[in-house]
């Protein structure tokens, strides 16, 4: 009994995302300025809602940073948003925002976001990288949490 109750507490502090998807944006010749990804947000409750964009990169990732833009609206055209957002790759055994080995993952959290009802949402993001094609990174994500 004492273990069901402890089962539930640790449930109930882990949140689920409401999303959390990838997009591969190397094909091989590495990521193209204009192949931006796009990723479809359908969310179905209003609240407030926690972002983070997640970089992956591999060892070809030839800067110590890297810089993309990302610009956010909602189907409905009621809200546009654009910011730039730059991660820290210089460092590898210092970032906190590191993992892996010979990909790694960056994450970068952003403004939190309150919706007053359902919506769906929709983010482009692209590099803003004077190289094109961009070596070395693989993958783009987005996940959004309801706090």
């Amino acid at each position: 009994m004492l273990l069901a109750a402890a089962a539930l507490v640790i449930a109930a502090c882990s949140s689920i995302p409401a999303y959390s998807h990838f997009i591969t944006v190397d094909n091989g010749s590495g990521w193209r300025w204009a192949d931006s990804v796009r990723f479809v947000v359908p969310l179905k409750q209003p609240g407030r809602y926690a972002l983070s964009l997640h970089l992956r990169t591999t060892n070809v990732y030839p800067y110590t940073q890297l810089s993309l833009l990302l610009r956010s609206r909602d189907k409905a055209h009621t809200f546009r948003h654009s910011d730039t957002v730059t991660f820290d790759i210089s460092d590898p055994q210092a970032s906190s925002t590191r993992r892996g080995t010979s990909v790694h993952e960056y994450t970068a959290s952003l403004p939190s976001i309150t919706l007053d009802s359902a919506a769906t949402l929709i983010f482009s993001v692209a590099h803003n990288m004077t190289h094109d094609p961009l070596p070395g990174v693989s993958d783009v994500g987005i996940t959004i949490e309801q706090l």
